[in-house]
């Protein structure tokens, strides 16, 4: 048994040699769901496990979320999941509730400013954009965009590493100089 936290302790049962867990409140209730994994409750929810995948439950012990490969944590709203492994997979954004907020991607990273930057492809074919919470592309593709939340300005390419354009982007995604080369 885990120390109680947020209402809940998460309690183990070894079953043959797999330990399985599932929650108890202050007065002893049980979930009625077993998993391979439980997570300590935040903000409502907690993380489970079963059978590889993981979802989000509620307090009620139901189901928030889809089965995913993985959920990261939540930062401003929006956590990130990835269906499949992490070399080939896709990767998305949930909100708070659950629900889908980004279609799927190569990859993406959380919301800063109110636009994420996502990625289409992978290695030499890979190409780079901003999308808004509401799922609209606001840049430009790149080949390459030097993306960090602290930059006021983000370096990006467009074309080849040899013989691209370079310039730069706002927060926003608009271009603000000209493309150059090096």
């Amino acid at each position: 048994v885990e120390k109680y936290s947020n209402g809940f302790a998460v309690v183990g049962l070894r079953d043959n040699s797999k330990m399985k867990y599932t929650y108890i409140d202050s007065t002893g209730k049980q979930f009625n769901e077993w998993f391979s994994f439980a997570g300590e409750f935040k903000k409502g929810q907690a993380q489970v496990k079963l059978d590889k995948k993981v979802a989000l439950i509620d307090k009620s012990g139901k189901i928030k979320t889809q089965w995913y490969d993985n959920i990261g944590n939540f930062y401003e709203g929006y956590a990130i999941v990835r269906n499949g492994n992490w070399d080939t997979g896709k990767f998305a954004l949930i909100d708070t509730t659950g629900n889908l907020a980004t279609d799927w991607y190569d990859n993406i990273n959380y919301f800063y400013n109110d636009i994420t930057q996502i990625t289409v492809g992978r290695g030499d074919s890979a190409k780079y954009a901003f999308i808004d919470k509401s799922g609209n592309v606001v840049s430009d593709w790149y080949q390459y965009i030097e993306y960090g939340s602290d930059k006021e300005l983000i370096k990006v390419r467009k074309g080849i590493k040899t013989a691209g354009l370079y310039g730069y982007i706002d927060q926003t995604g608009k271009l603000v100089t000209d493309l150059y080369s090096f």
